[in-house]
C-alpha cells in the first residue's frame, strides 16, 4: 500500500529550505514502502469498513491503516483475528454459519488494536399470510410464510405446518373439515422455534337436496325397515352433521321414528319423509299383511225368512290356523234374487229358496248356506199416515207390508201412486214431492194389499228477506235501486211474493212501491223492506262530499279462531281529509276462515287467511288476517254411558276443549264402535242397536284426542199378546217403568221408528197423526201396530183392544188408548197416562 506525505507539517522542521524543498517535493509525489526508515509513529489502528451486517458463510474483505497523533493515515502492517468465523493474513473474513453476532480485530505490533463490529443478519419472527381466511366444508386455502430479520427485510424461511382443525400439506395448503367452526394455522419455522399464527373460519354449506336409501321398501306388519337420509350441498357432496327430521305420510300403514327406522303398521302405502334444512326426499314403503291361508264363516247354515236378517262372520286365518284381524272380507251371494248379503255380512231374505253365502279374503274364502221361506202379504202399514210437506221440498214414506199375524215382511216389492199428482207426487221409492197446494192420498201397493197416507202440501213460508243492496250513498236528488229477495229456511230465494217498502227518515230519503230510493238531504235512512212478516234493511247514506279513499287498520293481523279483532276504517276525501258519519261495510273474502260483522268486528272461524274489506261510497280497503286453529286439548263424549232398548238408537255430543278448556267448534270428529256387530255409530254420533244384548265402545276422535261412551243394549223381551192390560190403572209400582220409557228416547226417534215395550214387550211404532179425537187432541203420538196390543179384544163384541202410545212429540208422558177395531182412528180413547 502507498500514500502522499502531507507537505504542510512537514516545512515548519526543515533547516535548509532549499534543499529540503526540493526534497519535499519530490517525495509529496512519491508513494512510500511501508519498509521506509524511520516511520512517524502510529498511535491509532483503524479498520475499515468498521461495522457491517453479513449473513452466515457470507464474506467480506477488511483493511487497516495507521492513524498518527497528528492525523496523519499511513499504511501499517496488521496481524488479524476473529471472535467468529475465520480470517486470513490479508483480512479477507469468512463468517461462520451460526447467527452470533462477531468482532475483527486487526493488531500492530502485539499491543495497539483496532476492531471491526460484524452484526450477524438473523431471523427474529415468522409470518403467515394471509392472517385469516373464511372457507367452506371441503375447500382449500393457501397459506404461505416469510421471515422477518433484525435489519429489517424479508426473506423466505423453512417453516412446518399444522391446525387444530383440517388438514396442512408440507407446501401450506389447508384443506377444510367437514364440521364448521373457528380454527388456527400454525407455521413453525424448522430452525429456532419460531412460529405464528392464521385465523380460519369454516362455514356451514346449506343442504341443497336430500338422499333417501332406499327410495323403496316393502315390510311385513310388525316388520321393520332402515332408511338413512344424506344431506347433500348444490354439488352433490354428502354433508355430516347435519339434523334430519322424519315423518310418515299414513300412520296408520307405517310409523318412523327418528332415526329412520320405519315399521308396518297396516297394510297399504306411506310415503316417508326425511328433512334437513328445509329440503325434503321421500322413500315410498309398501306394507303388507300376513297372507290369508284359510276362511271360516259362521254360522255355516241358517233358515231365515223373506225379509228377515241373520248376520254372518268370518274369519280369516294365516296357514297356522291363527285368527287374522284388520283383514278386508268381501260377500257375495250365489243367489241374489233369493238372499242378498252386505259388506258387513249381514244376509236379508228376499224370495224363497237357497243361497250360498261367500265370504273372500285375499282369494281365500269360506261359505255358508242360507234358506229363504217366503210369508204372504196380508196388509199394508203407510207411516206416516198423514205428513205435511212444503212446496218443492219431499217427504219420504215407508210401506210395510204384514203377514196375517202383523208382523212386517221385508225383500218384497211394492208399488206408489198418488191420487193427485198436480199436489204431490211419489216415486218408486215412496219419496213424496210436494208440486202444488192442496191434500192427495199417497197409496202402497204389495201383492194385491194396499195401504194409504194423506199428504198435505203448503206453500214455502218466507224466512228471511235479503235486501241488495245492503248500503248505498248519494247526493241529494240522486237515486238507487233496492231488490228485495223474499228466502226461505234454507236460503233459497221465493219468487211471486208481495214486499212492501218503507224509509225511517223521509226527511233524508223516500222509496217508492218498487225499491227505488231519492235522496232528500244530507243524513242517514234505513230503508225496510218487509213479505209475510219478514223484513231486512239497507241503509242509504245521502252525503254531501264523496269518499274519495279508505284507510283499514291494522292492514295485516294474526287471531286464533274462535278470537275476535277490531278493524277499524277511516274514510277521506280527495284532499285526505277524514271523513265522518260515514256508512262502512265489511266483507271478508273467505267467511268459513274469518267472518267480520258491520263494526268489523272480524271472528277467526278456520284456519287460513282471508282478505276483510271495507267499503265505503264505492271505495275500498283491504287487511289481512291470518287465522290459525286453537289446538284440541281434551275430548268430552256425553253421556257417558247409555242404554239401548231393543231396535232403539241413542244420539251421542261430543265437546271439544282447548289447553284452557274453552268450548272449540268447527273441528271434525270421526267415530268408532269397538263391537259394530253390537252397536254401530254414525259420523253424526248417533249410535244405533244391531244385536240385543251386549255391549259396546264408542269412541269420538278429534286431532288426535279422544273420549268414549259405554253402550249396553238391552236384550230382547219375549212378545206377544197379554190377557189383560199390565199398564191399567197407573200404580205406584208402574212408577218404576218411567226410567225404562225415558231411556227409549222415543221423543227424539223419527217418524217410522220401532221399538218394543219395555214392561210388555210388544213392538210399537212411532207415527205421527192429527186424526185423533179430542180426547187425545195433542198432535203427535206412537200407535203400536195392530196385533201387539197390551190386552186382546174386550168388550161387547170384543172389537175392543187396547194399545200403548209413546210421548207426544214435546213431553215426557206415555199413555194406553183403546180403540174399537173396523172404525178407524176416529174411535181413539186414551186411558191412561203415565207422567214421564
Amino acid at each position: 500500500m502507498t500514500f502522499k506525505h502531507k507537505l504542510s507539517c512537514r516545512l515548519a522542521l526543515l533547516k535548509d529550505a532549499l534543499p529540503l524543498l526540493a526534497l519535499v517535493a519530490l517525495g509529496c509525489e512519491k508513494p512510500v514502502a511501508l519498509t521506509d526508515s524511520n516511520p512517524a509513529t502510529v498511535t491509532q489502528v483503524v479498520v475499515s469498513p468498521d461495522s457491517i451486517d453479513l449473513d452466515p458463510l457470507q464474506t467480506q474483505q477488511f483493511t487497516a491503516f495507521g492513524r498518527t497523533a497528528t492525523g496523519d493515515s499511513m499504511p501499517i502492517t496488521a496481524s488479524w483475528s476473529a471472535s467468529a468465523g475465520t480470517i486470513t493474513p490479508l483480512g479477507y473474513y469468512v463468517a461462520d454459519s451460526s447467527e452470533t453476532d462477531a468482532v475483527v480485530t486487526a493488531t500492530l505490533d502485539g499491543s495497539l488494536t483496532g476492531n471491526a463490529r460484524i452484526r450477524k443478519r438473523r431471523i427474529v419472527a415468522i409470518v403467515v399470510s394471509p392472517q385469516a381466511a373464511v372457507v367452506a366444508p371441503g375447500q382449500t386455502q393457501q397459506f404461505t410464510t416469510y421471515a422477518r430479520r433484525n435489519t429489517g427485510d424479508s426473506v423466505s424461511v423453512a417453516v412446518s405446518y399444522t391446525a387444530t382443525g383440517g388438514t396442512m400439506s408440507p407446501g401450506g395448503m389447508y384443506t377444510a373439515g367437514q364440521t364448521p367452526g373457528s380454527y388456527r394455522v400454525i407455521a413453525t419455522r424448522t430452525r429456532g422455534g419460531l412460529a405464528d399464527t392464521a385465523a380460519i373460519t369454516v362455514m356451514s354449506l346449506p343442504v341443497a337436496s336430500v338422499a333417501v336409501t332406499p327410495p323403496a321398501a316393502a315390510v311385513l306388519v310388525g316388520g321393520i325397515v332402515q332408511l338413512t337420509a344424506t344431506p347433500k350441498d348444490a354439488n352433490g357432496n354428502p354433508l355430516a352433521g347435519r339434523t334430519v327430521a322424519w315423518s310418515s305420510g299414513a300412520t296408520g300403514v307405517a310409523s318412523v321414528d327418528a332415526n329412520g327406522l320405519v315399521k308396518g303398521v297396516g297394510a297399504g302405502t306411506a310415503t316417508i319423509t326425511a328433512t334437513s334444512e328445509g329440503k325434503s326426499a321421500i322413500a315410498t314403503i309398501t306394507v303388507s299383511s300376513v297372507p290369508v291361508k284359510s276362511v271360516v264363516v259362521t254360522p255355516s247354515t241358517a233358515t231365515v225368512l223373506a225379509g228377515g236378517m241373520v248376520q254372518l262372520s268370518a274369519t280369516p286365518k294365516d296357514s297356522a290356523g291363527n285368527a287374522l284381524t284388520g283383514r278386508t272380507v268381501a260377500w257375495s251371494s250365489s243367489a241374489t234374487s233369493v238372499a242378498t248379503v252386505d259388506a258387513n255380512g249381514l244376509v236379508k231374505g228376499v224370495g224363497a229358496g237357497s243361497a250360498t253365502i261367500t265370504a273372500t279374503s285375499e282369494g281365500k274364502s269360506g261359505t255358508a248356506t242360507i234358506t229363504v221361506t217366503l210369508v204372504p202379504v196380508a196388509s199394508v202399514q203407510v207411516a206416516p199416515a198423514s205428513p205435511t210437506v212444503l212446496l218443492g221440498q219431499t217427504v219420504p214414506l215407508i210401506a210395510t207390508p204384514k203377514d196375517s199375524a202383523g208382523n212386517p215382511l221385508t225383500g218384497r216389492v211394492g208399488t206408489w201412486s198418488s191420487s193427485a199428482t198436480g199436489v204431490a207426487t211419489v216415486d218408486v221409492n215412496g219419496l213424496v214431492k210436494g208440486v202444488g197446494p192442496g191434500t192427495a192420498t199417497i197409496t202402497a201397493t204389495c201383492e194385491g194389499k194396499s195401504g194409504t197416507a194423506t199428504v198435505t202440501v203448503s206453500n214455502v213460508p218466507v224466512a228471511s228477506v235479503v235486501v241488495t243492496p245492503a248500503t248505498a250513498s248519494m247526493f241529494p236528488g240522486g237515486t238507487a235501486q233496492l231488490t228485495a229477495t223474499p228466502m226461505d229456511s234454507a236460503g233459497n230465494a221465493l219468487t211471486g211474493r208481495t214486499v212492501a217498502w218503507s224509509s225511517n227518515a223521509t226527511s233524508v230519503a223516500t222509496i217508492d212501491a218498487n225499491g227505488s230510493v231519492k235522496g232528500v238531504a244530507a243524513g242517514s235512512a234505513t230503508i225496510t223492506a218487509t213479505s209475510e212478516g219478514k223484513s231486512a234493511t239497507a241503509t242509504i247514506t245521502v252525503r254531501l262530499v264523496p269518499v274519495a279513499s279508505v284507510q283499514v287498520s291494522p292492514a295485516t293481523a294474526g287471531i286464533r279462531v274462535g278470537q275476535t279483532l277490531q278493524l277499524s276504517a277511516t274514510t277521506k276525501d280527495s284532499a285526505g281529509g277524514t271523513l265522518t258519519g260515514r256508512t262502512v261495510t265489511w266483507a271478508s273474502s273467505n267467511a268459513n276462515v274469518a267472518s267480520v260483522n258491520t263494526s268489523g268486528l272480524v271472528t277467526g272461524k278456520a284456519a287460513g287467511s282471508a282478505t276483510i274489506t271495507a267499503t265505503s261510497e264505492g271505495k275500498s280497503a283491504t287487511a289481512t288476517v291470518t287465522v290459525t286453529l286453537v289446538p284440541v286439548a281434551s275430548v268430552v263424549v256425553s253421556p257417558a254411558t247409555a242404554t239401548l232398548p231393543v231396535g232403539g238408537t241413542v244420539q251421542l255430543a261430543v265437546t271439544l276443549k282447548d289447553s284452557a278448556g274453552n268450548l272449540l267448534t268447527g273441528r271434525s270428529v270421526t267415530w268408532a264402535s269397538s263391537a259394530p256387530t253390537v252397536a254401530t255409530v254414525s259420523q253424526a254420533g248417533l249410535v244405533t242397536d244391531v244385536a240385543d244384548g251386549g255391549a259396546a265402545t264408542i269412541t269420538a276422535t278429534s286431532e288426535g284426542k279422544s273420549a268414549t261412551a259405554a253402550i249396553t243394549v238391552q236384550a230382547s223381551l219375549p212378545g206377544g199378546s197379554l190377557a189383560h192390560p199390565t199398564l191399567l190403572p197407573v200404580a205406584s209400582v208402574q212408577l218404576s217403568n218411567v226410567a225404562a220409557y225415558a231411556a227409549l228416547n222415543v221423543v227424539n226417534q223419527p217418524a217410522g221408528f220401532s221399538y218394543r215395550d219395555p214392561v210388555t214387550g210388544v213392538k210399537v211404532w212411532k207415527v205421527t197423526s192429527s186424526s185423533v179425537p179430542m180426547a187425545n187432541s195433542n198432535a203427535g203420538h206412537d200407535y203400536s201396530d195392530g196385533p201387539n196390543e197390551v190386552s186382546l179384544g174386550w168388550g161387547p163384541n170384543n172389537n175392543t183392544h187396547t194399545i200403548l202410545i209413546g210421548a207426544p212429540q214435546g213431553t215426557g208422558n206415555y199413555y194406553l188408548v183403546d180403540f174399537t177395531s173396523g172404525v178407524g182412528l176416529t174411535n181413539y180413547r186414551r186411558l191412561t197416562v203415565q207422567p214421564g
